[in-house]
Protein backbone atom coordinates (compact mmCIF):
# COMPACT_ATOMS: atom_id res chain seq x y z
CA UNK A 1 0.00 0.00 0.00
CA UNK A 2 1.16 3.54 -0.48
CA UNK A 3 2.22 5.43 2.51
CA UNK A 4 2.13 8.70 3.54
CA UNK A 5 5.15 10.43 1.93
CA UNK A 6 3.03 8.81 -1.69
CA UNK A 7 0.00 11.13 -0.50
CA UNK A 8 2.38 14.14 0.20
CA UNK A 9 3.40 13.22 -3.31
CA UNK A 10 -0.14 13.62 -4.20
CA UNK A 11 -0.78 17.16 -2.85
CA UNK A 12 2.36 18.35 -4.85
CA UNK A 13 1.81 16.17 -8.12
CA UNK A 14 -1.37 18.18 -8.01
CA UNK A 15 -0.32 21.38 -8.08
CA UNK A 16 2.26 20.15 -10.63
CA UNK A 17 0.17 18.66 -13.28
CA UNK A 18 -3.37 20.39 -12.94
CA UNK A 19 -5.22 22.32 -15.43
CA UNK A 20 -7.44 25.65 -14.62
CA UNK A 21 -10.86 25.77 -16.06
CA UNK A 22 -14.14 27.49 -15.29
CA UNK A 23 -15.20 26.11 -12.30
CA UNK A 24 -19.14 25.29 -12.53
CA UNK A 25 -20.88 25.89 -9.78
CA UNK A 26 -22.20 22.06 -8.75
CA UNK A 27 -19.96 20.56 -11.10
CA UNK A 28 -16.49 20.16 -8.94
CA UNK A 29 -16.88 16.23 -9.65
CA UNK A 30 -17.69 14.84 -13.08
CA UNK A 31 -17.24 11.76 -13.88
CA UNK A 32 -17.09 10.92 -17.39
CA UNK A 33 -15.27 7.66 -19.88
CA UNK A 34 -16.21 4.00 -19.73
CA UNK A 35 -15.81 1.35 -16.71
CA UNK A 36 -14.54 -1.97 -16.97
CA UNK A 37 -16.19 -4.96 -15.26
CA UNK A 38 -14.51 -7.26 -12.72
CA UNK A 39 -16.19 -10.44 -11.60
CA UNK A 40 -19.96 -10.39 -12.11
CA UNK A 41 -20.12 -8.42 -14.42
CA UNK A 42 -19.81 -5.74 -11.95
CA UNK A 43 -17.62 -1.97 -12.09
CA UNK A 44 -16.03 -0.45 -9.73
CA UNK A 45 -17.01 3.00 -9.34
CA UNK A 46 -14.62 6.15 -7.84
CA UNK A 47 -15.94 9.22 -5.79
CA UNK A 48 -15.13 11.49 -3.39
CA UNK A 49 -16.21 11.36 0.34
CA UNK A 50 -16.63 15.53 0.22
CA UNK A 51 -16.19 18.73 -2.52
CA UNK A 52 -12.36 19.35 -3.12
CA UNK A 53 -11.33 22.45 -1.64
CA UNK A 54 -8.03 23.66 -1.19
CA UNK A 55 -7.25 23.29 2.21
CA UNK A 56 -8.96 20.03 2.77
CA UNK A 57 -6.93 18.08 5.09
CA UNK A 58 -9.74 15.22 5.08
CA UNK A 59 -10.35 14.73 1.49
CA UNK A 60 -10.27 11.04 0.19
CA UNK A 61 -11.02 8.78 -2.84
CA UNK A 62 -14.20 6.69 -2.18
CA UNK A 63 -14.17 3.30 -3.89
CA UNK A 64 -17.16 0.97 -3.87
CA UNK A 65 -18.30 -2.12 -6.24
CA UNK A 66 -14.86 -4.03 -6.28
CA UNK A 67 -14.16 -6.85 -5.81
CA UNK A 68 -14.64 -7.25 -1.88
CA UNK A 69 -10.48 -8.07 -0.18
CA UNK A 70 -8.92 -7.13 -3.65
CA UNK A 71 -5.75 -4.46 -4.15
CA UNK A 72 -7.03 -1.21 -5.29
CA UNK A 73 -5.11 1.72 -6.50
CA UNK A 74 -6.07 5.27 -7.63
CA UNK A 75 -4.31 7.05 -9.86
CA UNK A 76 -4.32 11.04 -11.67
CA UNK A 77 -3.09 12.54 -14.55
CA UNK A 78 -2.55 15.99 -16.30
CA UNK A 79 -5.54 15.09 -18.48
CA UNK A 80 -8.19 12.90 -19.06
CA UNK A 81 -7.16 10.44 -22.06
CA UNK A 82 -9.53 7.73 -23.46
CA UNK A 83 -7.46 4.45 -24.56
CA UNK A 84 -7.92 0.50 -24.23
CA UNK A 85 -5.04 -1.99 -23.49
CA UNK A 86 -5.87 -5.41 -23.40
CA UNK A 87 -9.58 -4.68 -22.69
CA UNK A 88 -9.06 -2.30 -20.24
CA UNK A 89 -10.41 1.14 -20.71
CA UNK A 90 -8.21 4.35 -19.17
CA UNK A 91 -9.84 7.39 -18.80
CA UNK A 92 -6.15 9.18 -18.16
CA UNK A 93 -3.74 10.49 -20.26
CA UNK A 94 -0.81 7.96 -19.78
CA UNK A 95 1.91 10.52 -20.23
CA UNK A 96 1.28 11.77 -16.91
CA UNK A 97 -0.04 9.12 -15.36
CA UNK A 98 1.15 8.92 -11.48
CA UNK A 99 -0.20 7.03 -8.32
CA UNK A 100 -2.55 8.49 -5.44
CA UNK A 101 -2.45 5.83 -3.04
CA UNK A 102 -3.60 2.21 -2.84
CA UNK A 103 -6.02 0.30 -0.50
CA UNK A 104 -6.74 -3.30 0.21
CA UNK A 105 -10.81 -3.45 -0.28
CA UNK A 106 -12.99 -4.45 2.42
CA UNK A 107 -15.49 -7.34 2.32
CA UNK A 108 -16.11 -10.47 0.15
CA UNK A 109 -17.09 -11.56 -3.10
CA UNK A 110 -18.11 -9.77 -6.52
CA UNK A 111 -19.22 -6.20 -6.26
CA UNK A 112 -18.87 -6.19 -2.41
CA UNK A 113 -15.20 -4.75 -1.82
CA UNK A 114 -15.07 -0.63 -0.65
CA UNK A 115 -12.29 1.17 0.67
CA UNK A 116 -10.96 4.49 0.97
CA UNK A 117 -7.90 6.22 0.12
CA UNK A 118 -6.68 9.47 1.68
CA UNK A 119 -5.63 12.34 -0.99
CA UNK A 120 -5.19 16.12 1.99
CA UNK A 121 -5.36 18.89 -0.69
CA UNK A 122 -3.04 21.60 -0.33
CA UNK A 123 -4.16 25.02 1.41
CA UNK A 124 -3.12 27.14 -1.75
CA UNK A 125 -6.26 29.30 -2.63
CA UNK A 126 -5.14 29.79 -6.29
CA UNK A 127 -5.93 25.96 -6.84
CA UNK A 128 -9.29 27.13 -7.27
CA UNK A 129 -10.47 26.21 -10.88
CA UNK A 130 -7.95 23.25 -11.34
CA UNK A 131 -8.89 19.82 -12.73
CA UNK A 132 -7.62 16.86 -11.77
CA UNK A 133 -8.27 13.52 -14.04
CA UNK A 134 -8.21 10.81 -11.62
CA UNK A 135 -9.43 6.76 -11.71
CA UNK A 136 -9.51 3.87 -9.89
CA UNK A 137 -8.21 0.11 -11.01
CA UNK A 138 -8.61 -3.02 -9.21
CA UNK A 139 -6.99 -6.36 -9.31
CA UNK A 140 -9.71 -8.72 -10.25
CA UNK A 141 -9.06 -11.69 -12.03
CA UNK A 142 -12.22 -12.71 -12.98
CA UNK A 143 -12.25 -9.17 -14.95
CA UNK A 144 -12.89 -8.41 -18.35
CA UNK A 145 -9.75 -7.58 -19.00
CA UNK A 146 -6.54 -10.04 -19.98
CA UNK A 147 -4.69 -7.65 -17.78
CA UNK A 148 -6.75 -9.05 -14.41
CA UNK A 149 -7.63 -5.30 -13.59
CA UNK A 150 -10.97 -3.97 -13.63
CA UNK A 151 -11.51 -0.10 -13.30
CA UNK A 152 -13.92 3.11 -12.59
CA UNK A 153 -14.83 5.63 -15.30
CA UNK A 154 -13.26 8.66 -14.81
CA UNK A 155 -13.32 11.14 -11.81
CA UNK A 156 -12.67 14.52 -12.93
CA UNK A 157 -12.41 17.21 -9.81
CA UNK A 158 -12.28 20.77 -9.91
CA UNK A 159 -11.23 22.46 -6.84
CA UNK A 160 -14.04 24.95 -5.55
CA UNK A 161 -14.29 27.99 -3.72
CA UNK A 162 -14.90 27.59 0.20
CA UNK A 163 -18.44 25.87 0.30
CA UNK A 164 -21.55 28.68 0.73
CA UNK A 165 -25.38 28.45 1.59
CA UNK A 166 -27.83 30.97 0.75
CA UNK A 167 -30.95 31.23 2.80
CA UNK A 168 -33.15 33.26 0.69
CA UNK A 169 -36.77 34.81 2.40
CA UNK A 170 -39.94 35.86 1.22
CA UNK A 171 -41.57 37.73 4.12
CA UNK A 172 -43.55 40.28 1.63
CA UNK A 173 -44.47 43.97 2.27
CA UNK A 174 -41.35 45.25 2.68
CA UNK A 175 -37.23 44.49 1.80
CA UNK A 176 -36.43 41.28 3.57
CA UNK A 177 -33.58 40.20 5.22
CA UNK A 178 -31.39 37.46 3.10
CA UNK A 179 -28.56 34.82 4.87
CA UNK A 180 -25.45 33.08 4.18
CA UNK A 181 -23.42 30.60 5.83
CA UNK A 182 -20.19 29.69 6.11
CA UNK A 183 -20.44 25.56 5.54
CA UNK A 184 -17.21 25.49 7.38
CA UNK A 185 -17.49 27.18 10.32
CA UNK A 186 -21.63 27.28 10.21
CA UNK A 187 -21.90 30.99 10.71
CA UNK A 188 -24.82 32.56 9.68
CA UNK A 189 -24.63 36.13 8.29
CA UNK A 190 -27.97 38.70 6.89
CA UNK A 191 -26.53 40.28 3.67
CA UNK A 192 -28.85 41.18 1.65
CA UNK A 193 -28.39 45.42 2.88
CA UNK A 194 -32.65 46.00 2.33
CA UNK A 195 -32.27 45.02 -1.53
CA UNK A 196 -34.56 41.96 -1.89
CA UNK A 197 -38.19 41.96 -1.21
CA UNK A 198 -39.59 38.48 -1.57
CA UNK A 199 -36.42 36.75 -2.53
CA UNK A 200 -37.33 33.04 -3.98
CA UNK A 201 -34.28 31.20 -4.49
CA UNK A 202 -30.60 31.67 -5.28
CA UNK A 203 -28.75 30.48 -7.75
CA UNK A 204 -24.61 30.86 -7.93
CA UNK A 205 -23.39 31.98 -11.87
CA UNK A 206 -21.11 29.45 -13.45
CA UNK A 207 -17.67 30.13 -12.03
CA UNK A 208 -19.27 30.31 -8.29
CA UNK A 209 -18.13 33.90 -7.03
CA UNK A 210 -21.39 35.67 -7.48
CA UNK A 211 -25.23 34.97 -6.99
CA UNK A 212 -28.35 36.04 -8.17
CA UNK A 213 -31.42 36.31 -6.17
CA UNK A 214 -35.11 36.76 -7.82
CA UNK A 215 -37.16 39.32 -5.86
CA UNK A 216 -40.65 38.86 -7.15
CA UNK A 217 -42.35 41.80 -5.20
CA UNK A 218 -39.55 44.23 -6.64
CA UNK A 219 -39.51 42.61 -9.96
CA UNK A 220 -35.82 42.22 -10.10
CA UNK A 221 -32.89 40.10 -9.41
CA UNK A 222 -30.40 41.13 -6.72
CA UNK A 223 -26.69 40.05 -6.89
CA UNK A 224 -24.11 39.65 -4.61
CA UNK A 225 -19.93 38.94 -5.01
CA UNK A 226 -19.68 35.50 -3.21
CA UNK A 227 -16.25 35.60 -2.99
CA UNK A 228 -16.31 37.41 0.01
CA UNK A 229 -17.94 36.86 3.37
CA UNK A 230 -20.21 38.16 4.47
CA UNK A 231 -21.62 38.15 0.32
CA UNK A 232 -21.82 41.93 -0.85
CA UNK A 233 -24.02 43.51 -3.11
CA UNK A 234 -22.93 44.29 -6.67
CA UNK A 235 -26.01 44.92 -8.68
CA UNK A 236 -29.91 44.88 -9.20
CA UNK A 237 -31.72 44.59 -12.44
CA UNK A 238 -35.55 45.52 -13.08
CA UNK A 239 -37.28 42.23 -15.45
CA UNK A 240 -39.39 44.22 -17.30
CA UNK A 241 -41.86 41.15 -17.89
CA UNK A 242 -45.62 42.57 -18.22
CA UNK A 243 -47.00 41.75 -14.96
CA UNK A 244 -44.77 39.32 -14.04
CA UNK A 245 -42.95 38.54 -10.53
CA UNK A 246 -40.04 37.00 -10.74
CA UNK A 247 -39.92 33.75 -9.30
CA UNK A 248 -36.78 31.44 -10.04
CA UNK A 249 -33.27 31.84 -12.05
CA UNK A 250 -31.08 29.07 -14.24
CA UNK A 251 -27.93 29.55 -15.08
CA UNK A 252 -27.26 27.98 -18.67
CA UNK A 253 -23.93 25.67 -19.26
CA UNK A 254 -22.53 27.90 -21.16
CA UNK A 255 -21.94 30.89 -18.66
CA UNK A 256 -23.23 33.19 -21.16
CA UNK A 257 -26.87 33.26 -20.14
CA UNK A 258 -28.93 32.99 -16.66
CA UNK A 259 -32.61 32.69 -17.56
CA UNK A 260 -35.04 34.26 -14.65
CA UNK A 261 -38.20 32.34 -14.73
CA UNK A 262 -41.60 34.70 -14.48
CA UNK A 263 -44.77 34.15 -12.76
CA UNK A 264 -48.10 36.21 -13.23
CA UNK A 265 -51.24 36.96 -12.43
CA UNK A 266 -54.45 34.12 -13.61
CA UNK A 267 -54.94 36.26 -16.78
CA UNK A 268 -51.68 37.46 -17.69
CA UNK A 269 -48.95 34.72 -19.90
CA UNK A 270 -45.05 35.40 -18.58
CA UNK A 271 -42.04 35.48 -20.00
CA UNK A 272 -38.85 33.95 -19.10
CA UNK A 273 -36.28 36.49 -19.19
CA UNK A 274 -32.56 35.54 -20.71
CA UNK A 275 -30.00 37.94 -19.66
CA UNK A 276 -26.06 38.27 -19.83
CA UNK A 277 -24.76 35.81 -16.89
CA UNK A 278 -20.93 37.03 -16.47
CA UNK A 279 -20.16 38.80 -13.73
CA UNK A 280 -18.14 41.80 -13.54
CA UNK A 281 -18.71 42.85 -17.30
CA UNK A 282 -20.24 46.01 -18.19
CA UNK A 283 -23.01 43.84 -19.83
CA UNK A 284 -24.28 41.73 -16.38
CA UNK A 285 -27.54 41.12 -16.15
CA UNK A 286 -28.72 43.14 -19.00
CA UNK A 287 -30.88 41.29 -22.14
CA UNK A 288 -28.99 38.61 -23.81
CA UNK A 289 -28.95 38.75 -28.03
CA UNK A 290 -31.95 36.93 -29.01
CA UNK A 291 -35.24 37.61 -26.72
CA UNK A 292 -36.66 35.72 -24.47
CA UNK A 293 -38.69 32.86 -24.24
CA UNK A 294 -42.56 33.53 -24.43
CA UNK A 295 -44.97 31.35 -22.32
CA UNK A 296 -48.79 31.47 -23.88
CA UNK A 297 -51.43 31.42 -21.86
CA UNK A 298 -49.09 29.92 -18.89
CA UNK A 299 -48.96 32.25 -15.86
CA UNK A 300 -47.63 29.85 -13.26
CA UNK A 301 -44.18 28.48 -14.75
CA UNK A 302 -41.33 27.41 -11.89
CA UNK A 303 -38.15 25.89 -12.69
CA UNK A 304 -36.00 25.92 -15.47
CA UNK A 305 -33.04 23.24 -16.28
CA UNK A 306 -31.17 22.33 -18.97
CA UNK A 307 -29.87 19.33 -21.37
CA UNK A 308 -26.08 18.72 -20.78
CA UNK A 309 -24.68 20.19 -24.22
CA UNK A 310 -27.42 22.92 -22.82
CA UNK A 311 -29.27 22.93 -26.88
CA UNK A 312 -32.36 21.91 -24.39
CA UNK A 313 -34.48 23.83 -21.84
CA UNK A 314 -36.88 22.04 -19.71
CA UNK A 315 -39.18 24.35 -17.66
CA UNK A 316 -41.65 23.19 -15.24
CA UNK A 317 -45.48 24.83 -15.20
CA UNK A 318 -47.70 24.27 -11.83
CA UNK A 319 -51.21 23.94 -13.88
CA UNK A 320 -53.33 25.84 -11.32
CA UNK A 321 -54.33 28.62 -13.34
CA UNK A 322 -52.39 27.39 -17.02
CA UNK A 323 -54.76 24.47 -18.56
CA UNK A 324 -52.98 21.48 -15.99
CA UNK A 325 -49.45 20.09 -15.00
CA UNK A 326 -46.88 20.31 -17.89
CA UNK A 327 -43.16 19.54 -18.68
CA UNK A 328 -42.12 22.28 -21.53
CA UNK A 329 -39.28 21.68 -23.75
CA UNK A 330 -37.83 25.11 -25.24
CA UNK A 331 -35.21 24.77 -27.50
CA UNK A 332 -32.14 27.59 -26.16
CA UNK A 333 -29.91 26.73 -28.98
CA UNK A 334 -28.57 29.56 -30.58
CA UNK A 335 -27.93 28.61 -33.58
CA UNK A 336 -31.18 26.90 -34.30
CA UNK A 337 -34.15 28.38 -36.48
CA UNK A 338 -36.56 27.85 -33.10
CA UNK A 339 -34.34 28.88 -30.42
CA UNK A 340 -36.50 30.36 -27.50
CA UNK A 341 -39.64 28.52 -28.88
CA UNK A 342 -41.33 25.79 -27.14
CA UNK A 343 -40.83 22.28 -29.16
CA UNK A 344 -42.47 19.85 -26.96
CA UNK A 345 -44.78 19.25 -24.00
CA UNK A 346 -45.87 16.32 -21.15
CA UNK A 347 -49.15 17.08 -19.82
CA UNK A 348 -50.91 15.39 -16.72
CA UNK A 349 -54.30 16.24 -17.01
CA UNK A 350 -55.96 17.01 -13.79
CA UNK A 351 -52.75 16.59 -12.03
CA UNK A 352 -50.30 19.77 -10.83
CA UNK A 353 -46.58 19.92 -10.72
CA UNK A 354 -44.67 21.06 -7.83
CA UNK A 355 -41.25 19.81 -8.23
CA UNK A 356 -38.63 18.73 -10.92
CA UNK A 357 -34.86 17.62 -10.38
CA UNK A 358 -32.40 16.43 -13.25
CA UNK A 359 -29.82 13.61 -12.93
CA UNK A 360 -26.68 14.34 -13.18
CA UNK A 361 -25.87 12.68 -16.83
CA UNK A 362 -29.35 15.49 -17.82
CA UNK A 363 -30.36 12.60 -19.38
CA UNK A 364 -33.46 12.02 -17.06
CA UNK A 365 -35.75 14.74 -15.06
CA UNK A 366 -37.58 13.41 -12.51
CA UNK A 367 -41.34 15.66 -11.91
CA UNK A 368 -43.43 15.30 -9.03
CA UNK A 369 -47.47 15.41 -9.69
CA UNK A 370 -50.22 15.12 -7.78
CA UNK A 371 -54.16 16.24 -7.48
CA UNK A 372 -55.18 18.39 -4.84
CA UNK A 373 -55.55 16.24 -1.75
CA UNK A 374 -54.23 13.15 -3.61
CA UNK A 375 -51.04 11.15 -3.32
CA UNK A 376 -48.03 12.56 -4.86
CA UNK A 377 -46.33 10.51 -7.93
CA UNK A 378 -43.01 11.29 -9.65
CA UNK A 379 -42.38 10.69 -13.35
CA UNK A 380 -39.33 9.74 -14.76
CA UNK A 381 -39.07 11.35 -17.85
CA UNK A 382 -36.50 10.47 -20.70
CA UNK A 383 -34.84 13.90 -21.54
CA UNK A 384 -33.58 12.84 -24.93
CA UNK A 385 -36.68 11.17 -26.26
CA UNK A 386 -38.92 13.37 -24.30
CA UNK A 387 -41.33 10.71 -23.36
CA UNK A 388 -42.12 9.90 -19.67
CA UNK A 389 -40.71 6.43 -18.91
CA UNK A 390 -42.82 3.31 -17.21
CA UNK A 391 -42.29 2.58 -14.13
CA UNK A 392 -44.66 -0.47 -14.01
CA UNK A 393 -44.42 -2.47 -16.78
CA UNK A 394 -46.73 -5.17 -15.42
CA UNK A 395 -49.94 -3.03 -15.73
CA UNK A 396 -51.01 -1.34 -18.78
CA UNK A 397 -50.39 2.19 -19.33
CA UNK A 398 -47.66 4.44 -18.18
CA UNK A 399 -47.10 4.04 -14.28
CA UNK A 400 -45.15 6.54 -12.29
CA UNK A 401 -42.88 5.99 -8.94
CA UNK A 402 -45.63 6.19 -6.52
CA UNK A 403 -48.42 4.66 -8.77
CA UNK A 404 -47.35 1.19 -9.17
CA UNK A 405 -50.09 -0.89 -9.36
CA UNK A 406 -48.57 -4.74 -10.41
CA UNK A 407 -46.48 -4.59 -7.24
CA UNK A 408 -45.98 -2.66 -3.94
CA UNK A 409 -46.62 0.84 -4.46
CA UNK A 410 -43.19 3.27 -4.02
CA UNK A 411 -44.52 4.97 -0.41
CA UNK A 412 -43.77 8.44 -1.61
CA UNK A 413 -45.10 11.31 0.72
CA UNK A 414 -48.45 12.88 0.40
CA UNK A 415 -47.22 16.56 -0.22
CA UNK A 416 -43.40 16.61 -1.94
CA UNK A 417 -42.74 20.26 -2.32
CA UNK A 418 -39.20 19.92 -3.65
CA UNK A 419 -36.76 17.62 -4.31
CA UNK A 420 -33.13 17.26 -5.78
CA UNK A 421 -31.07 14.12 -7.20
CA UNK A 422 -27.92 13.21 -5.63
CA UNK A 423 -24.76 13.77 -7.51
CA UNK A 424 -23.93 10.20 -7.94
CA UNK A 425 -28.29 9.79 -9.68
CA UNK A 426 -28.99 7.11 -7.56
CA UNK A 427 -30.64 8.80 -4.66
CA UNK A 428 -33.53 10.88 -4.94
CA UNK A 429 -34.20 13.53 -1.82
CA UNK A 430 -37.51 14.94 -1.86
CA UNK A 431 -38.81 17.88 1.10
CA UNK A 432 -42.11 17.03 2.43
CA UNK A 433 -44.65 18.80 3.74
CA UNK A 434 -43.46 17.99 7.90
CA UNK A 435 -40.64 15.30 6.66
CA UNK A 436 -37.62 14.65 4.20
CA UNK A 437 -37.30 11.26 2.40
CA UNK A 438 -34.84 9.64 0.70
CA UNK A 439 -35.60 7.40 -2.60
CA UNK A 440 -33.35 4.68 -3.78
CA UNK A 441 -33.63 5.35 -7.72
CA UNK A 442 -31.31 2.96 -9.13
CA UNK A 443 -32.31 -0.32 -10.73
CA UNK A 444 -29.17 -2.10 -9.80
CA UNK A 445 -29.28 -1.43 -6.11
CA UNK A 446 -30.80 -4.30 -4.01
CA UNK A 447 -32.83 -1.32 -2.08
CA UNK A 448 -34.24 -0.30 -5.82
CA UNK A 449 -37.51 2.08 -4.77
CA UNK A 450 -36.46 2.07 -1.18
CA UNK A 451 -37.60 5.17 0.83
CA UNK A 452 -36.53 6.51 3.97
CA UNK A 453 -38.31 9.24 5.68
CA UNK A 454 -37.68 11.47 8.93
CA UNK A 455 -39.21 14.34 10.67
CA UNK A 456 -36.24 14.94 12.87
CA UNK A 457 -36.18 18.74 13.73
CA UNK A 458 -39.73 19.48 12.29
CA UNK A 459 -42.96 20.35 13.94
CA UNK A 460 -45.83 19.07 12.07
CA UNK A 461 -46.24 22.09 9.95
CA UNK A 462 -42.71 22.28 9.23
CA UNK A 463 -43.43 23.19 5.70
CA UNK A 464 -39.81 21.85 3.95
CA UNK A 465 -39.99 23.82 0.95
CA UNK A 466 -36.38 23.48 0.20
CA UNK A 467 -33.45 20.48 -0.15
CA UNK A 468 -30.06 20.77 -1.64
CA UNK A 469 -26.78 18.73 -0.90
CA UNK A 470 -22.93 19.59 -1.49
CA UNK A 471 -21.31 18.47 -4.36
CA UNK A 472 -20.04 15.15 -3.52
CA UNK A 473 -23.59 14.66 -1.55
CA UNK A 474 -21.77 14.07 1.64
CA UNK A 475 -23.74 17.33 3.21
CA UNK A 476 -27.92 17.78 2.75
CA UNK A 477 -29.60 21.09 3.73
CA UNK A 478 -33.35 21.62 4.36
CA UNK A 479 -35.24 24.75 4.66
CA UNK A 480 -38.52 24.64 6.66
CA UNK A 481 -40.79 27.63 5.91
CA UNK A 482 -42.81 27.57 8.67
CA UNK A 483 -40.35 26.19 11.37
CA UNK A 484 -37.97 28.92 10.31
CA UNK A 485 -34.89 26.84 10.77
CA UNK A 486 -32.03 25.58 8.38
CA UNK A 487 -31.50 21.68 9.12
CA UNK A 488 -28.55 19.65 7.96
CA UNK A 489 -28.83 15.82 7.52
CA UNK A 490 -26.39 12.98 6.60
CA UNK A 491 -27.76 12.09 3.33
CA UNK A 492 -26.29 8.31 3.98
CA UNK A 493 -28.14 7.79 7.17
CA UNK A 494 -30.78 10.35 7.27
CA UNK A 495 -29.79 11.15 10.54
CA UNK A 496 -29.99 15.20 11.89
CA UNK A 497 -26.78 16.82 12.16
CA UNK A 498 -27.21 20.67 13.30
CA UNK A 499 -30.57 22.65 13.48
CA UNK A 500 -30.15 26.19 12.59
CA UNK A 501 -32.84 29.13 13.78
CA UNK A 502 -32.98 31.46 10.58
CA UNK A 503 -36.35 33.14 10.52
CA UNK A 504 -39.86 32.83 8.93
CA UNK A 505 -40.29 32.30 5.37
CA UNK A 506 -37.65 30.52 3.87
CA UNK A 507 -37.42 30.02 0.33
CA UNK A 508 -35.67 28.19 -2.55
CA UNK A 509 -31.78 27.74 -0.74
CA UNK A 510 -28.46 28.24 -3.13
CA UNK A 511 -25.26 26.15 -2.34
CA UNK A 512 -21.83 26.29 -4.01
Amino acid sequence: MLDRLSRLRFASVACALACVSPLYAGDSLTVYGTSTAGTGGIAPRLWANQTPLPGAPGFAFEIDRGLGGAPAVVFLAAARGSVTLAGLDLNLDLATLLPVGAVVLTGSGAGAGSGSVPAPLPNLPNLVGVTLPTQALVFDAGSSSALGLSGSRGLELKLALPGLLIVPRSVGGTADPQHAMDLASGQLVEFSSGRVNNGEAAVFTNDGSEFVIPAALSGSVVSYDARTFPPKYTKSASIPSQNGHPWSAAMHPDGLRLYVVNQGTATTACTVECLWAQPRAANYLTPFPGGNVTLPNISDALDMRFSFDGNQGFLSVLGLVSGGARLLRIDTNRSSTTYHQITGQLQWPGKFVFAMAIAPNRLRAYVTIASLGGNSEIAVVDLVRFVVLDQDPGTPGIQNLGGEMSFARTALEKQITQMTCGPRGDFLYTANYSTISKIDIDPASPTYRKVTTTNAGMTAAAFSYSVVLTDAGDRMFVGTHTDSNVLEFDPKTMALVKSTKVGNNITQLGIR
